[in-house]
This record gives C-alpha cells, sequence and structure tokens, in this order.
C-alpha cells in the first residue's frame, strides 16, 4: 500500500471493484461480494502468531526449570567442597576471589552446554520441520542462523554463569570454623544457603506444575475437539475440486455441466451418492461471506450492516453425502431449479434466530445479498456444521446450485469403493464429458477435518514434551537433595 493509504480506503476500492465486475459480468458476480484486505504479514503469521507466542513462553519456563535443577545440582556440589572453600578463605583468599573462580568453572561448563545444546537444537529443528503440519507459515525456513545461534548462545551461556553465581555465593559464606572442625564430603551449608536450596526446589516445582497444567488443558481442548460433532458424520466422502474456466462455461453450460456429471457418478456402480458444492467444508478460513436478512426485519437496517453467512450452494443430496443432519423439512431437489420458487436450506443457528421471532422456519423466508430482489422460502434445516473451522461453527445459508449464480467448484462422492477408486471413477465420468477438465486437491473429509487439526495436535504434543521435560528435570533436582541430604 502506498504510504497514508489505510486498509479502510483500500476495502472500499476493492468493493468498488466488485460492484463494477457484478454489472459486467452478472453470471459470476452477484454485487452482494466484499473484499477482505489483509497485510501479507498477517496473512502469512496471523494465525500462528499466538501459538508462537504460546512455544516460547513454554521455551522460556522450560529454560527457568532448566536453571533450578542445574542449580541444585551445582549447590549438591558445592556442598562436597566447603572444606575446601573454607580451608581457602582460612589461608586468606578473599571471598571475591573465590567467587570469581566459581564463576570461572561455571564459564566454562556453560561453553560446554552450549555447544552441546546447539547441536541438539539443530537437530531438533529438522525434526520439527519434518514432522509439524505444513501449514504452519514459512516453518520451511527455520534454521538455526546467525541471529537464533547468537541469541541461543547468550540465552545459554547467561543461564548456565547465573546458576553458578546463584549457588556460588551462598557457598562462600559458610561457617569456615564449623567446615573445617567437621570436614569431610558432606558437611553441611549454612542457613543462607538452605534457604536457596528450598527457593529453588519451590520455583522448579512451580514451573513443573505450570508446564503440566497447560500441557494437560490442551490436551483435555484437542481431545473434547476431535470428539465434537463437526456435522460431518461421513468421514471417508470423498471431495475435489473441479472449477471450470473459460468462454466455453458461463452459467448454464456449468449447471448443465455438473447435472451430467452427477447423474453418472449416481448411476456408477459401487456410489451411494454424490454432489456438488461451491466450498467444500474446512477449505479455509475465508469464503463466501453473504449478508443476509429474515422477512420480519426486512427494512429494519442499513443493508451495509446486515449479518453474514456462510454461503454455500449445493446440489441435492449433498447433505446426505457428507452426513449432515437435515433436521426439519425437506432437502433440494430437481423442481428446486431455474424456473422454480427460490428457496433455502438454513443451519440450526439460522432457524434459531427465527424461532425467536416467534415464527417457525420451514416456510419462512429470508433474502441473501445486499437488499437482493428475490425472497427465498426456507425448505430445511439442517445441523449446525464447522465450514470454516474445526474449533467454532457460524451460521449457512444454502442455496440449490440450479437457482444460484455463484458456481460450485466441488464434487463430493461417497460409496462403498476406496478412495482411489472413487476417484478413477471421477476422472472416467469427466472423460465422457469434458476430457480436458483437470482434478484437483483431492481429499476425504476425515482427512480435511484431520488437516485442519493437525497444528492444535502439534502445540498440545509439544507443550507436553516440554511438561516431560521439566518433570524429569524437576525428579533430577529432588534427587539431589535426597542424595546429599
Amino acid at each position: 500500500m502506498k504510504a497514508g493509504v489505510s486498509r479502510e480506503q483500500i476495502a472500499q476500492r476493492v468493493d468498488a471493484l466488485f460492484m463494477r465486475l457484478a454489472v459486467d459480468h452478472p453470471e459470476v458476480y452477484t454485487g452482494s461480494q466484499r473484499g477482505v484486505v489483509t497485510p501479507l504479514v498477517e496473512y502469512w503469521t496471523g494465525s500462528a502468531r499466538l501459538h508462537l507466542w504460546i512455544m516460547l513462553s513454554a521455551a522460556l519456563l522450560l529454560l527457568v526449570a532448566s536453571m533450578m535443577s542445574a542449580s541444585n545440582l551445582v549447590l549438591s556440589r558445592m556442598l562436597s567442597r566447603s572444606s575446601e572453600i573454607a580451608t581457602r578463605i582460612a589461608l586468606g583468599a578473599r571471598r571475591v576471589d573465590v567467587l570469581a573462580q566459581l564463576g570461572a568453572e561455571g564459564f566454562v561448563v556453560a561453553v560446554i552446554a552450549t555447544l552441546a545444546g546447539l547441536g541438539i537444537a539443530e537437530a531438533a529443528i529438522r525434526f520439527l520441520v519434518r514432522w509439524a503440519p505444513a501449514d504452519i507459515p514459512r516453518l520451511p525456513e527455520a534454521s538455526l542462523n546467525l541471529n537464533a545461534f547468537c541469541f541461543a548462545a547468550c540465552a545459554a551461556a547467561l543461564a548456565a554463569i547465573a546458576c553458578s553465581l546463584m549457588t556460588a555465593w551462598p557457598a562462600i559464606w559458610i561457617d569456615i570454623e564449623t567446615a573445617l572442625r567437621e570436614g569431610g564430603a558432606r558437611t553441611s551449608l549454612s542457613r543462607r544457603a538452605g534457604r536457596t536450596r528450598s527457593i529453588f526446589i519451590l520455583a522448579q516445582a512451580a514451573v513443573t506444575l505450570m508446564l503440566l497444567a497447560v500441557a494437560s488443558l490442551l490436551t483435555m481442548s484437542y481431545r473434547a475437539m476431535m470428539t465434537a460433532d463437526t456435522g460431518f458424520a461421513h468421514r471417508d466422502a470423498l471431495s475435489m475440486n473441479l472449477q471450470l474456466r473459460g468462454a466455453d462455461f458461463d452459467a448454464k453450460a456449468r449447471r448443465a455441466f455438473y447435472t451430467d456429471l452427477l447423474k453418472r457418478l449416481q448411476d456408477a456402480p459401487g456410489v451411494t451418492s454424490a454432489a456438488a458444492v461451491l466450498l467444500r467444508p474446512l477449505e479455509g478460513t475465508v469464503g463466501w461471506d453473504v449478508p443476509y436478512e429474515f422477512e420480519f426485519e426486512a427494512g429494519a437496517r442499513d443493508n451495509r450492516v446486515l449479518p453474514k453467512g456462510n454461503y454455500e450452494v449445493v446440489s441435492p443430496g449433498y447433505f446426505k453425502t457428507v452426513g449432515t443432519e437435515l433436521l426439519e423439512g425437506r432437502d433440494f431437489d430437481d423442481h428446486d431449479s431455474e424456473a422454480g420458487e427460490p428457496v433455502a436450506i438454513v443451519s440450526r443457528a439460522l432457524a434459531e434466530r427465527i424461532r425467536e421471532a416467534g415464527h417457525t422456519p420451514v416456510g419462512y423466508r429470508m433474502r441473501l445479498g445486499l437488499g437482493g430482489p428475490h425472497w427465498l422460502k426456507i425448505v430445511g434445516v439442517s445441523a449446525d456444521a464447522r465450514y470454516r473451522s474445526i474449533t467454532r461453527k457460524g451460521v449457512d445459508p444454502f442455496v440449490p446450485y440450479l437457482q444460484a449464480a455463484p458456481p460450485t467448484n466441488y464434487v463430493v462422492i461417497r460409496g462403498t469403493l476406496p478412495p482411489r477408486d472413487l476417484a478413477a471413477l471421477v476422472r472416467k465420468a469427466l472423460a465422457g464429458i469434458y476430457p480436458n477438465q483437470a482434478v484437483a486437491g483431492i481429499a476425504t473429509i476425515g482427512e480435511l477435518i484431520d488437516r485442519n487439526a493437525a497444528r492444535h495436535r502439534f502445540n498440545m504434543i509439544f507443550l507436553l514434551w516440554f511438561g516431560i521435560c521439566a518433570a524429569i528435570l524437576a525428579a533430577t533436582g529432588v534427587y539431589s537433595v535426597l542424595a546429599e541430604s
């Protein structure tokens, strides 16, 4: 965008473009489409930003847990060296000099630990890039570059040095006379050192519980999300993209094409049902958001502030094919054509709005688009489904493909054959109608659901491993205390 041009101004210009396209190409554009203006950075990282912050917070918590565990181990080591430290101080060494020596020893350990950690980090990054979902923005570009190397090296070095100094400081204030008199490798530290150890243990336990609690909550959330009703009971239904392009495919030709194709598929052996749809379930977060209004609220609000629903164009048998239950009324049929009465099917969420106004959904009328001229009679109510995201449901108005200007772009087919054979049937049927038509984006409904849930599963497993690592570190710290008690 040019300097001084806001997102709202760009959106207004895009909307004006859609209005001109509706005039020039009424067979494709209805005049109700509106553009969604999104900065490129937000488009690439928008939904991933929160997840990345969660991962960074978990990594920092794990670093704190590691520091607490290392501090306990170093403190146990200082306990075994109490006689040595007391002897140095008794022979005239300044406490500052002893502290500097212990800090230098910690620095050497920090360098070794940093190099080992960076090597493990490089291997872990390669593993995560292969294992993580493909929809995480720019994940293949992830690597241990110079900036990441410097940050990780500095963080690891500072953490190791801090552990050494935090444990060395109380160690140099031991009671010299008691330490020399008792001697041995199990001399007790001062009361200050005991308090420091207690603080380390409590902090490590708190961080570990925090990580495990977050990981447990994510696990329960993921299980609830995967067991929730998505609105699509037939996970084995196969979908594919068949976008028709070119001057040969006007609105009438597209409808004839899909009518012929669906009849061939429904008559094929091994096919239970087949249907067409504008946008298949969980194809993406962007779709056809169309304003709607019911007859009881007609003219009550400005058209520009009408609520919007996820607009879908479907053929008869679509709900049966994907496994969405029809709660009331009927499905579309061949009589819902261009010459018939304009009709629609609405999801339960839209039907509830009609009931709240004191009307019965089936038989009531609604209008789609910005003040569109046609009222649609509602002939059915479908169960709510998750078309845009697996985490939430929307409001969905459906219209029959023989009455809609926007084209259907996807075919959904279900049968007794495996997905590969069903895809071959579609290609065979296409060869008899339009051999040059390509088939793309072949996936079952179950695969689309799993693909949409992949990032949530990745976050859950990632944080669960963080929690397990923190628990192991906490157990190591407790063992060091018990071993020296």
